[in-house]
């Protein structure tokens, strides 16, 4: 009887608690995968409205966020902004004979709220290493976002990119998007805890089998163990 019953509450919080870590890591998926899309979508919207010729003659150095060609996108950028409120940073990069190295073109947001060495004002010809993020070289092919979540010190954001096309439908550059994502941080933060404790009470119903399992082979009939 005891070992039914020991049998009996394993199983419940094997089972509990598996269905809630699925519950979690779905609950998680659904969310991130809501937000790429939305991300994806603006920036496929908004792409057309950039010149791509007004953005090739911008002088890709220090001085070229002085041109009108920089002053009429960068105001493109900020009705962006305004259209679409859960954008936080806007920009512009285009590629470099460099593979996976970028350039910045026009930056709405060159200054983070936190100035450090590490983040410094993006001027026009501005390198900017892609390599660790397929997704936004992925940007010159089609819409797409990235799948993590980036921390640095321009806060925490989920980002999204489209290509933008010159009027033979040559791709010239792409347009990326950064969200604000605290809030998701927040929440997969939140359950990372939570999804620990259920792990342990999973390990712990297994083990508490296992051990049973054993401690019954070692029985025979008349109460007697086993010799080894």
């Amino acid at each position: 009887m005891k070992r039914v019953l020991l049998w009996s509450v394993c199983g419940v919080v094997f089972l509990g608690a598996l269905g809630h870590i699925l519950f979690y890591e779905h609950a998680k998926d659904v969310k991130r995968r809501a937000l790429r899309r939305e991300l994806m979508a603006i920036a496929a919207k908004s792409a057309p409205s950039i010149d791509a010729a007004a953005l090739a003659r911008i002088p890709l150095t220090m001085d070229g966020d002085k041109s009108p060609e920089y002053k009429d996108i960068f105001d493109t950028l900020l009705q962006i902004k305004e259209t679409y409120p859960i954008v936080k940073y806007v920009y512009i990069l285009t590629d470099t004979n460099e593979p996976g190295i970028l350039q910045f073109v026009v930056d709405a947001d060159p200054l983070p709220a936190i100035i450090t060495a590490k983040s410094q004002r993006s001027f026009p010809g501005d390198k900017y290493d892609a390599r660790s993020y397929p997704e936004m070289l992925n940007g010159f092919r089609g819409p797409s976002a990235d799948r993590k979540i980036s921390a640095d010190d321009w806060g925490v954001t989920l980002s999204g990119y489209a290509p933008i096309k010159d009027t033979g439908g040559k791709v010239v550059a792409i347009l990326c998007i950064d969200m604000d994502a605290g809030q998701l941080y927040a929440y997969l933060q939140s359950v990372r805890p939570i999804i620990f404790l259920l792990w342990v009470l999973v390990a712990a119903a297994i083990i508490a089998f296992m051990v049973d399992l054993a401690l019954r082979k070692r029985i025979v009939p008349g109460g007697s163990s086993q010799k080894p």
